[in-house]
């Protein structure tokens, strides 16, 4: 079950928070054109690969407490990535991205 509950939180974090920035530019609460980072590929490369890496811990962990560490330490990354994702998307995209994260 470890498995799941690893990947339900990933996606889980990356849906909210993209989903509250997609209101937030639907909203003209923030500003609709696209944010692009420089290096965001990289990024992107190096979020997945600590992802991977943490969820590996998590996975072996031989207690609960041993497991909530890399769960939280990946909860924040895949949060930061929904909304990196989705500043990157222009407002009149929007529609989609929400449709998307739906």
């Amino acid at each position: 079950h470890e498995m799941e509950i690893y990947l339900g939180i990933l996606i889980g974090a990356v849906t909210f928070s993209g989903s509250v920035i997609a209101f937030l530019k639907l909203s003209a609460r923030i500003g609709g054109k696209p944010v692009m980072l420089p290096g965001r590929h990289w990024m992107n490369l190096t979020g997945l690969l600590v992802v991977i890496y943490f969820g590996a811990r998590f996975l072996h962990a031989e207690t609960v407490a041993d497991g909530m560490m890399p769960l939280i330490v990946m909860t924040v990354i895949a949060l930061l990535f929904g909304i990196h994702m989705v500043m990157a998307i222009g407002g009149a995209d929007m529609p989609v991205v929400v449709s998307m994260l739906n």
